[in-house]
């Protein structure tokens, strides 16, 4: 079958989670105003607070696979936290798997 582009069917533990968008966001260099926390998946974006630079790009429930093209499925919410830190002075690259729910 041919799932489309940018789909992603993910299948764990005999059900299948929900079909989820992968998305690119550009952060500006500073604070991003977002509260990660760790999945089994990989590190979910917990809350984007209102005053944030990301609202409307970035949505809770979010997964993060990559930043600038590294695949961070195995980081925890604390190293992701770090880099993105690390890195503020920076446009970073999140590519994140969304909710389709989250496109209405």
């Amino acid at each position: 079958g041919n799932s489309g582009h940018g789909v992603f069917y993910l299948s764990g533990s005999g059900s299948n989670y929900p079909v989820r968008v992968r998305r690119e966001v550009m952060a500006p260099p500073g604070k991003l105003g977002i509260i990660i926390q760790s999945s089994k998946q990989g590190p979910v974006v917990h809350l984007v607070k209102p005053e944030s630079v990301l609202k409307g790009l970035l949505f809770d429930g979010d997964l993060i696979i990559a930043l600038d093209n590294d695949d961070t499925t195995a980081w925890n919410a604390h190293t992701i936290t770090r880099v993105i830190s690390q890195r503020s002075k920076l446009y970073r690259k999140i590519t994140v798997l969304g909710k389709v729910n989250m496109q209405c």
